[in-house]
């Protein structure tokens, strides 16, 4: 089995959710997380790491691993060093196959059911977006970025804007390391469609691989290292396992204790498992995304009449 380590940077405020993304990560006991943070995160799972630090450690690793010149003035910069990690962070990944980064606005189900043995043997890159990116973990790979131009990679490197180096590039123009895979690297690049990642700004939860099995009505159940996708498909409900489930940009509200055990309903609710999910319930959500339109389409006439 080939050994993975996930390396999460993460300075302020932990999301309200943080519990429910640590929790799945401890369910997928055959891979490693290290988190780098100034925040306090208790664990006792053998597979999570937690270094206690704050932003000027990682910058000063970049100075030294990458360019004396590296700046990182915000965390949310680490975007752009992202693709950078497996040099950035190579003392921290000795003896494992693979390195990866993901965002923690997500909870995974089981990794190794959809991330085999047999794609890494054949992949040295898993994925294309930046919530969840897999490398194998060599010199060359690891030193792969640069092919996008030195004085490029210098020039983001040095700016406090985001490039988007993780993936397509400034203003998802292409110049970022997921376009360069595409175009020179895609018989060693796997980006096969396995995760649910929910549109922003929408009530209802909308995927483009539920729009591909044509799956309507979407919320998802997690139980113990499991993710169900459950939504409507010819008025029958369809229960689909999943590898994540993103929940990306929405207001999110935890309305359960409970960790092991939970479902997550629009707008970007977690709350308490369900045992049975029938068509009824999942209608339910369908009239409360054409209510919360409704409204917002009054709140923007009354604010148009009363400027």
């Amino acid at each position: 089995m080939h050994k993975i380590r996930f390396i999460i940077p993460y300075f302020g405020k932990l999301r309200s959710d943080f519990c429910f993304w640590l929790k799945s990560a401890e369910h997928n006991a055959s891979i490693d997380f290290l988190i780098f943070t100034d925040q306090e995160i208790c664990t006792a799972n053998k597979n999570i790491t937690v270094i206690k630090c704050e932003l000027p450690f990682i910058e000063k690793i970049a100075k030294q691993k990458i360019w004396e010149c590296c700046r990182i003035n915000h965390p949310y910069k680490l975007c752009d060093y992202k693709t950078a990690y497996g040099e950035l962070f190579q003392d921290y990944l000795q003896g494992y196959d693979f390195w990866g980064h993901c965002d923690v606005d997500l909870v995974f189900g089981n990794i190794r059911n959809y991330i085999t043995d047999d794609i890494l043997d054949n992949h040295d890159r898993i994925g294309v977006e930046g919530f969840f990116t897999l490398y194998r973990n060599n010199t060359e790979i690891n030193h792969h970025y640069w092919n996008l131009g030195e004085d490029f990679i210098k020039k983001a490197f040095l700016d406090d804007a985001i490039y988007g180096l993780d993936e397509w590039g400034p203003g998802g123009n292409g110049g970022g390391t997921s376009n360069w895979w595409i175009t020179h690297r895609k018989e060693r690049l796997w980006m096969d469609m396995i995760f649910d990642s929910i549109e922003p700004y929408t009530y209802e939860f909308i995927t483009k691989r539920a729009i591909n099995d044509e799956t309507t009505n979407v919320i998802f159940r997690y139980n113990n290292g499991t993710l169900m996708r459950y939504g409507l498909k010819n008025g029958k409900v369809t229960a689909t396992e999943t590898l994540l489930a993103h929940v990306q940009k929405r207001t999110i509200t935890t309305e359960t204790s409970e960790t092991d055990k939970f479902c997550i309903i629009p707008p970007g609710r977690y709350v308490d498992y369900k045992e049975v999910i029938t068509s009824n319930y999942l209608r339910t959500f369908t009239y409360k995304a054409l209510l919360y339109k409704i409204k917002n389409k009054i709140r923007r006439i009354f604010n148009h009449i009363t400027r």
